[in-house]
């Protein structure tokens, strides 16, 4: 109960204290003297007692459009978290439909990413086993001279210790020094384990000689376990592809709840009204009754 009087008496504040200042000055005087003490009644109506009732008559004031929302607030709620701003406009359905699909988004945001991960695994340990650096090598040496621009190339040094895995065994300044040289080799190799590395391997036709079944015929034409590569690439991006799309569309919905935030803000504004009211009687015995009430009114 004290908490409601309080509450409607900050409401009501901005009207007793505009009154107040078109009070006579006789009257604001004599209330300055008293000794003011405030009782709060069963109905929630303060009273002010005052030494003398001279000067206080009856008087009633109000203030409306205190329940307005602000729709910067309802837009950059929804910027940080979709669906804020229209709770705080009172659209909780809408706030619920925003919610859930950054939700969803995101989960399958992770989801799609994870999957790119456990495939870029498989086609990598794929290379790792299918394709041989020193195959490519012993291609580059059998064949570079063969190539305008690679008539001076030197031979690529390769180490004999089949123990050691094939991307050790190669000389890597050797072999990029053939590679720069023929014009028509377009890239250099990075190092193994490296993303590029993986990415050339299986996108450009310079390196199918490396693949295990490719034992003859032009080097740019592709073998089964080159294509097969191929797709697993292509298969580990479109899982990258569907989490980048999916991670869009999660900003793309921070922007359409805050735009649709100020719409609903808009619409609770034209809408909600909250009036508040003041009125103080004077009663026997030179008790001022003031009470302050409030009115929540909504146009349908």
């Amino acid at each position: 109960m004290l908490v409601r009087a309080l509450f409607l008496l900050l409401l009501a504040f901005p009207a007793l204290r505009a009154q107040h200042d078109d009070r006579p000055s006789g009257a604001t005087e004599a209330m300055e003297r008293s000794a003011l003490r405030a009782e709060l009644r069963g109905d929630v109506a303060p009273s002010v007692r005052s030494g003398s009732a001279a000067g206080i008559a009856p008087w009633e004031s109000g203030d409306a459009g205190s329940g307005r929302k602000s729709p910067y607030l309802a837009a950059a709620l929804s910027l940080v978290i979709p669906g804020a701003g229209e709770v705080y406009a009172g659209s909780y359905w809408t706030a619920l439909l925003f919610a859930g699909f950054e939700a969803t988004g995101i989960l399958l945001n992770v989801s799609y990413n994870r999957k790119g991960d456990d495939q870029t695994g498989v086609f990598e340990r794929y290379a790792d086993q299918h394709w041989s650096l020193v195959k490519y090598a012993q291609w580059l040496n059998d064949n570079a001279k063969t190539f305008p621009g690679g008539e001076n190339t030197k031979p690529i040094t390769i180490n004999s210790d089949e123990s050691l895995p094939p991307w050790e065994r190669v000389n890597w300044d050797e072999l990029h020094a053939v590679e720069s040289a023929v014009p028509v080799f377009s890239h250099r190799l990075p190092p193994h384990g490296d993303q590029q590395y993986y990415e050339l391997i299986g996108k450009y036709n310079q390196y199918s000689f490396g693949w295990e079944d490719k034992l003859d015929g032009p080097y740019n034409v592709i073998s089964p376990r080159f294509d097969a590569y191929r797709n697993m690439r292509g298969e580990a991006n479109s899982f990258y592809n569907t989490a980048t799309m999916w991670i869009n569309l999660v900003i793309l919905n921070h922007i359409l709840s805050a735009v649709d935030a100020v719409w609903a803000t808009a619409r609770f504004n034209k809408h909600v009204e909250l009036h508040s009211s003041l009125r103080m009687h004077m009663l026997p015995g030179g008790v001022a009754e003031v009470a302050p009430t409030a009115t929540f009114r909504v146009h349908l």
